[in-house]
């Protein structure tokens, strides 16, 4: 055997010997816990990586909507949680934004104003947009609206468009 022949034995067999990533279960959990914030997800998906203490790579999580979410990724080392990851920016409850959203609609209509958004969670970014009704007035002279809500920013930073009512 030559000497190159063994050298190519012994790249072989340490490659053979790295543990690669289980995609399917990454992906998993990272479509568990956008679910479990109400994010209708479409896909998750990692590349096959070996898995190299303190090596990092991206996943990417998208939802029916089109959306796109990072998802940082660094190997541990450790054989029970060899991989953790973050999600770049944020996700949010339609209704819980709703709620935060109705004081300042209440000032800008200058009268009570209570967003009804649907129960859903969304990926947060920049241009991303939804839609929710409010009824707006008092009880006995109410009218609905809708408000679109555009991001401005990766945090949100809503910008309030009235398209009707």
């Amino acid at each position: 055997m030559t000497t190159r022949s063994m050298l190519f034995l012994l790249a072989a067999a340490v490659v053979a010997c790295t543990p690669k990533l289980d995609q399917k279960k990454l992906e998993g959990e990272i479509q568990a816990h956008a679910t479990e914030k109400l994010v209708d997800v479409k896909a998750v998906t990692c590349p096959e990586v070996e898995l190299k203490k303190d090596s990092k790579f991206e996943c990417t999580l998208e939802d029916n909507g089109g959306t796109k979410g990072t998802i940082d990724c660094v190997v541990t080392g450790d054989e029970k949680n060899p991989v953790t990851w973050t999600l770049r920016g944020e996700i949010e409850n339609l209704e819980v934004v709703g709620d935060v959203l109705e004081k300042g609609l209440s000032q800008k209509e200058n009268m009570p104003v209570d967003v009804q958004c649907p129960k859903k969670g969304i990926l947060v970014q920049k241009g991303v947009s939804f839609t929710c009704k409010a009824v707006v007035g008092n009880p006995g002279e109410t009218k609905t609206i809708n408000y679109s809500f555009v991001a401005g920013s990766d945090k949100g930073d809503w910008q309030i468009t009235k398209q009707g009512g």
